[in-house]
């Protein structure tokens, strides 16, 4: 029988020889790409809550979603004059617009109006009667007049005015007045439970790549996956201390209860001290945010204020600052660095009297990719928060665990075939993986009217 060739083999790369070099196998599937072995971020995190941490400290932490705090407040306070009636010889009813009782009789009164003959003083009066059955108070006093020099006082001019209790002075063999009640106000905020997941897949997770993790330094995108979800729960735990309103809602996979807490800036806009400024910021502008809040303050002695800034704001007090630099009020030696002529100015503090201002740029404010900064919505750019922090009223809140601890960054795995370890009970009907970050945390703000806001109109 005769042998019949059908096809003979190639010689590997015979028809090679003569190809353009460009075309060559060795150009082709089996060059290595050059790859830059490191990742370049474009991502940053504007972090709030370890500042406030390294500063003030953390609260013990919680065994409930909700928890309260009682403030004493202070123990004057002024009434509005609503409407008077001039009663003849020196008496008046004075109509309040306050609906709980709080003058006595005998109690000395400023009348927030300026004496006509006497510089500097205020005419004072006495209370001599009370009447607590209307919708508000309603008090007559007589005004204190020894030298008679005081006059008729128009009611149109102490409708409007402010009073408020100097002191109680009683006569010979006097009966004991009625006592004054002081009641302290009790304030509530409640946590957020903030919850992040990530699924990592058996076949993508085992793949090596290029570039490595910043994180391992190995060569597993996983690796570097698994930090960018811990990245985005911690600083939605920071918005949640900043932003978050309170509110409650049903969680529609268990029709449970669910609740939310008031972030920094929702508390300062009900009980905190509240300044605008329209244009620019000016050093007078500073001058009378400090002013103000420290005469609205629990103490008045703040010290020291830290400033988080967005960057118009920022810009705005360096250029504010700058006639100290140009008048010599500030002196940094010759303008020069490395060779390089430099000048400029750059300074995070300033003070006035004896209470500091320090101020750093907070860039969330300012981030084009992060708030929204259409007109309709908060110039967050141009705004101050004003923060006393050394008197350590501002606590980061954490849920306490009944194990121990407390749920901050907490971190469990849902493991199913090949992430489990070998012969370990698996967890997911899945070959994969699912991480879960659980932080229940919650901001707590004793004396807000020690801190403020400073916003652009």
């Amino acid at each position: 029988m005769a042998f019949n060739l059908v096809q003979a083999p190639q010689f590997a790369g015979a028809d090679e020889v003569a190809k353009a070099a460009s075309n060559h196998l060795g150009l082709q599937g089996f060059q290595k790409p050059i790859w830059d072995t490191m990742m370049w971020k474009q991502s940053h995190a504007w972090w709030f809550s370890p500042y406030v941490v390294s500063i003030s400290g953390e609260k013990e932490p919680i065994g409930a979603n909700e928890w309260n705090w009682v403030e004493d407040g202070k123990w004057y306070r002024q009434q509005n004059i609503v409407s008077a009636v001039d009663n003849g010889g020196g008496s008046y009813e004075l109509t309040l617009s306050e609906t709980k009782p709080y003058f006595i009789v005998n109690d000395v009164i400023d009348l927030g109006q300026a004496h006509p003959t006497q510089n500097f003083i205020n005419i004072l009066a006495r209370v001599t009667a009370i009447d607590s059955t209307g919708a508000t108070e309603k008090v007559t006093v007589t005004v204190i007049d020894p030298n008679g020099t005081v006059g008729a006082i128009a009611v149109a001019d102490l409708a409007g005015n402010d009073t408020t209790l100097l002191y109680n002075t009683q006569g010979e063999c006097f009966q004991l007045p009625e006592g004054r009640v002081h009641t302290p106000n009790q304030y509530t905020n409640k946590l957020n439970k903030i919850v992040n997941t990530h699924k990592q897949c058996d076949d993508a997770s085992n793949r090596e790549y290029w570039f490595k993790s910043d994180v391992t330094g190995r060569f597993y995108w996983m690796d570097e996956d698994e930090h960018l979800t811990m990245y985005r729960h911690r600083m939605q735990c920071d918005m949640a201390l900043l932003f978050g309103q309170m509110h409650s809602f049903t969680e529609p996979t268990t029709n449970y209860e669910g609740v939310g807490g008031d972030g920094l800036i929702p508390i300062l806009r009900n009980r905190g001290f509240i300044g605008s400024y329209a244009g620019t910021v000016l050093e007078d502008d500073l001058i009378e945010m400090m002013t103000k809040i420290r005469r609205y303050s629990s103490t008045g002695g703040v010290n020291r204020f830290d400033v988080l800034c967005g960057d118009d704001y920022m810009k705005d007090v360096m250029i504010a600052m700058r006639p100290y630099f140009i008048g010599g009020g500030v002196h940094y030696g010759n303008f020069s660095g490395n060779g390089v002529n430099r000048i400029g100015i750059n300074f995070q503090e300033y003070q006035f009297g004896n209470t500091i201002l320090r101020f750093m740029q907070y860039d969330g404010f300012s981030d084009p990719n992060f708030l929204p900064q259409g007109a309709n919505g908060v110039d967050y750019a141009g705004m101050g928060v004003w923060l006393n922090l050394e008197r350590g009223g501002i606590k980061v809140v954490y849920k306490k665990r009944r194990q121990g601890g407390k749920i901050k960054d907490w971190l469990n795995y849902k493991e199913g075939a090949t992430f489990a370890a070998d012969g370990a009970a698996i967890t997911d009907d899945r070959a994969c993986r699912t991480i879960v970050y659980t932080t229940h945390i919650g901001l707590e703000l004793k004396g807000a009217n020690d801190h403020g806001i400073h916003f652009k109109v």
